[in-house]
């Protein structure tokens, strides 16, 4: 370590109280909670700091002696965090959280961002030089005041990972086809109403969260996410799912519909990949057609919680138990079935989210 980083340590380890650590890779600071200041080294120099900003306090501008820095790691409550940061020119993962982005208007100099995390900043725009980031892979926007999709985003074919979650956004415009390297897209907790045909032109799409909107309908075009393992559509105002020929959603895993208003007349017979189905807290009044079971069954999870009308038969239930060797299914609310045998009042489906990565 050259003496120039010896002397921004000592400065850092000043201002934190001596509370300045060291840890050994960048996964293991990569959370979605800032440490009060940690450092990674590697090869004898400093390449990920994380810090928090104490209330009053500032970014301290002699961390640009940090020559090597590649990953960025900021949280403050309240403040500003300074234009001096896109000066450091090494920089490929920026995150700040909270405060308010001097910053913005010049991250067009940080050329060699690969991850760009923005959450609970507040924002309500992005300026256009965000589309000059050609190398960007991952742009998060939780938890901001953004009304629509920046039109600048569009601009990022290259992009594999869109977060605008926790937002007040109304719509998704057909330009969201234009992202066709995007692998996980989430815009869970708006108030998006409809989802544009040219969600299928997302080839490589993995992961959809939908979740938590006001989406009333999808076009049949959804059917065609054959890359697809996870879609999450839960609460939304859902009556119904669409079919289409040819069916192509035959990677996906995890389809979560509950707490909607789905009725009987929807088909899963056509979800052959799908191992984990989630249908509690909706309007089924009788088993829905579930998919047909392959020479080894996929469906491992059935929830049907929460279904009032669910009028369960226990010849049915015995026969899908037949049919999926090792199926869990739980119906917890739904009338005329208490049968323990199957399912377990406690039961959880397994955490998709659990290794969840901060920057998704």
């Amino acid at each position: 370590m050259d003496q120039e980083e010896l002397s921004v340590l000592a400065r850092l380890s000043k201002i934190s109280g001596g509370n300045l650590c060291k840890t050994s890779s960048i996964n293991s600071l990569s959370t979605d909670e800032i440490a009060s200041c940690c450092y990674v080294q590697e090869q004898d120099h400093i390449i990920k700091l994380s810090f928090s900003v104490h209330s009053g306090d500032s970014l301290p501008e002699f961390i640009l002696g940090l020559r090597y820095l590649r990953s960025l790691d900021l949280a403050q409550d309240e403040g500003v965090f300074p234009d001096f940061i896109t000066r450091i020119s090494t920089l490929k993962e920026l995150r700040v959280v909270g405060g308010k982005p001097a910053f913005l208007d010049k991250i067009d100099e940080l050329r060699n961002l690969v991850v760009l995390n923005l959450r609970a900043m507040e924002l309500v725009r992005l300026p256009d030089c965000v589309a000059t980031l050609r190398n960007l892979k991952s742009l998060i926007l939780k938890i901001n005041s953004f009304e629509v999709i920046p039109k600048s985003i569009f601009e990022l074919v290259d992009l594999q990972s869109l977060s605008i979650s926790s937002n007040r956004i109304h719509t998704v415009p057909a330009e969201i086809g234009r992202l066709k390297n995007l692998q996980t897209l989430d815009l869970s907790h708006n108030e998006i109403t409809a989802v544009p045909p040219e969600i299928a032109e997302l080839d490589f799409l993995k992961d959809l969260r939908l979740n938590d909107n006001k989406i009333t309908s999808l076009p049949p075009e959804i059917c065609t996410l054959r890359n697809l393992v996870h879609l999450d559509l839960s609460n939304n105002a859902l009556a119904s799912f669409p079919s289409k020929e040819p069916f192509e959603m035959n990677a996906l895993n995890w389809f979560d519909l509950h707490g909607n208003q789905l009725v009987d007349d929807v088909d899963f017979s056509p979800f052959t990949s799908v191992e984990y189905l989630l249908l509690g807290g909706n309007a089924f009044t009788r088993l829905p057609r579930l998919p047909s079971p392959p020479r080894e069954a996929a469906l491992r999870i059935l929830e049907l919680g929460g279904n009032g009308g669910l009028k369960i038969i226990k010849a049915k239930i015995n026969k899908i138990v037949k049919a999926y060797a090792g199926i869990q299914i739980r119906y917890t609310g739904a009338r005329g079935f208490t049968e323990t045998a199957i399912s377990s009042e406690n039961w959880e489906p397994p955490g998709w989210r659990s290794n969840e990565n901060p920057d998704i």
